[in-house]
């Protein structure tokens, strides 16, 4: 695991009350980095993050998986894959929603609508949660 990969993994777990993340990608179109404020989860000792198909950043991941994730000031370049496995989106899924619970209600009736996709975030080697 890189230094960046166990710096970031070290922050999430120390700050265990934290819900959110930032995400800095390229614009598609731009080629301007787009940031983003995301909430994330660990599972299977990997981080993820969640998204709609209607949302820009999804659509610039699509276009240029290499982003930056951005905690506590600090930034870990990194690469984010798209978790394809149904089985794995739908347990994703429901830690989600125990996680953010409230929170992922109002998104799925205002902003979310759409289908959700999960997004596992990768370093060098590959980030794990613990």
């Amino acid at each position: 695991m890189s230094d960046a990969i166990s710096g970031l993994v070290q922050r999430l777990n120390e700050a265990k009350s934290s819900r959110i993340i930032q995400l800095v990608t390229t614009g598609r179109r731009s080629g301007l980095p787009r940031t983003v404020t995301v909430g994330f989860i660990c599972q299977y000792g990997r981080l993820y993050v969640r998204t709609s198909h209607r949302t820009n950043w999804y659509k610039n991941i699509l276009a240029n998986p290499e982003i930056k994730v951005v905690h506590d000031g600090a930034e870990f370049p990194v690469r984010a894959e798209q978790v394809k496995d149904e089985k794995t989106v739908k347990v994703l899924q429901h830690i989600y929603w125990e996680k953010y619970n409230m929170f992922d209600a109002y998104a799925r009736l205002i902003k979310l609508r759409g289908d959700r996709h999960f997004f596992e975030i990768i370093g060098s080697t590959e980030v794990h949660c613990r």
